[in-house]
């Protein structure tokens, strides 16, 4: 897990991550801390890249693939930040030695394994179901049961918006291309259960679940930073990626995390990953605990207080009295809820995240950096001292982005000593 963090102003953007990562082990999850999660995309040009999520892309680390591209984009410049963006997400559908074909096949197949996994288990549910209730089951009734369930996730599955970058020809032809592997996984994970008539669905949902915006399991977070050659004021845009398929990249543009510097937005403070201390600093309450708050009283005031007065004052109404005044005291409920979310939300605008916002827009570079580092060290601090696991902790890298002085690195920390390499740093530059 991760807890990063970018705080911007007109002056600069800071970026901040921890060091946490958690490797998934047959005796359990082990962390280290020792991963790099903020980077350079450019050495010539003021732009930062941070990953948050998984640690590796289709097995291959996200270091690699971060400096293989920067070699790539060696001095090329863009107008705008979105630009260098998109051509960060265009080098994955290029080819190149990180995602070879077979690579590409083998994480389809083992993507849309997961998904029809999840498929057979819910027909495996229902026939358990059928078998408790009635003792028995023919093999009609598993027909039904099992047409039915694919049919149904197919239209849900076919109902859902299509990515960015992938139209409906585009899924048809990424049907056709791993038509192989989707038979063989069809038949490792439906065996001899009745697909026949829906098997022609079944294989078109499997490119569904790459072209659509579905399944997000073991994704990775991409956020890109800083100014493009024309921008005075940074910009920040964050993508979520899953995999490669067919030369075709199943990426989502995450628009609430994104942020754009400029005359109606002088700051911004954006948390990533595991952000619930940041809101906490930000909103002057838990998450967790805001949100049972909001259960609490929803449930109190649309089913408990009205059903306790429908119940106090029941004998002296007749039954269609009744009805119509619980319906318009539900309606008021409602309408008292909506005013009390409103009211707290004004409050935490204007007592808490507002005053924040108004300093951060004037802080200079330095303490930019130095609110980045500590935000995320408020997270890895918690964990250390609670119950739960230190998914976010070692040291925290810090970087500043600014129009002028382009990336500096504040904070960052290295596995060997600086003096015994010093080729290293010559070679960083070299020309």
């Amino acid at each position: 897990m991760t807890a990063e963090i970018a705080i911007l102003n007109k002056n600069a953007v800071a970026l901040a991550a921890d060091s946490a990562v958690t490797l998934r082990q047959p005796g359990g999850p082990k962390i280290y801390n020792t991963a790099n999660k903020l980077f350079m995309l450019s050495k010539h040009e003021p732009v930062g890249i941070m990953i948050f999520g998984d640690a590796e892309f289709m097995s291959t680390p996200w270091e690699s693939i971060i400096k293989v591209y920067r070699t790539k984009l060696g001095k090329t410049k863009f107008s705008t930040l979105e630009e260098y963006a998109k051509a960060f997400l265009a080098f994955f559908e290029t080819d190149n030695i990180l995602f070879p074909a077979d690579l590409q096949a083998l994480h389809f197949k083992w993507r849309i394994q997961r998904n029809l996994q999840q498929i057979q288990n819910e027909i495996d549910s229902e026939v358990k179901k059928f078998i408790e209730d009635n003792s028995s089951i023919d093999g009609q009734k598993t027909a039904e049961i099992v047409q039915r369930a694919i049919k149904l996730r197919f239209d849900t599955s076919q109902a859902s918006a299509n990515l960015s970058n992938f139209s409906d020809d585009e899924m048809v032809a990424l049907a056709n291309t791993y038509d192989s592997e989707i038979e063989e996984a069809i038949n490792e994970i439906f065996q001899n259960l009745p697909i026949g008539e829906v098997r022609p669905q079944l294989k078109m949902m499997c490119a569904f679940f790459v072209g659509k915006n579905l399944d997000w399991a073991n994704n990775s977070g991409v956020v890109i930073a800083g100014f493009g050659d024309n921008e005075i004021f940074p910009r920040l845009r964050c993508y979520t990626l899953g995999t490669v398929c067919h030369k075709k990249l199943k990426f989502f543009c995450n628009q609430q995390l994104g942020c754009d510097i400029g005359l109606s937005t002088n700051a911004s403070i954006v948390p990533l990953a595991q952000d619930e201390m940041v809101r906490r600093f930000m909103q002057g309450i838990d998450p967790t605990y805001r949100g049972s708050v909001n259960d609490y009283l929803k449930a109190l005031l649309t089913e408990l207080f009205p059903q306790r007065i429908s119940d106090a004052i029941a004998e002296k109404l007749s039954d269609e009295e009744k009805t119509s005044f619980g319906t318009k005291l539900r309606d008021s409920c409602s309408q008292l809820l909506q005013e009390f979310e409103a009211a707290r939300n004004s409050y935490e605008r204007t007592k808490f995240i507002d005053p924040i916002i108004d300093i951060v827009a004037d802080l200079p570079k330095d303490d930019l950096a130095a609110m980045a580092e500590s935000l995320v060290n408020l997270t890895s601090f918690k964990r250390r001292i609670t119950a739960e696991a230190e998914t976010v902790g070692g040291p925290i890298d810090v970087a500043v982005i600014s129009k002028g002085d382009g990336f500096i690195w504040i904070k960052r920390k290295h596995y060997f000593h600086r003096d015994l390499n010093p080729y290293f740093f010559a070679n960083y530059y070299r020309e």
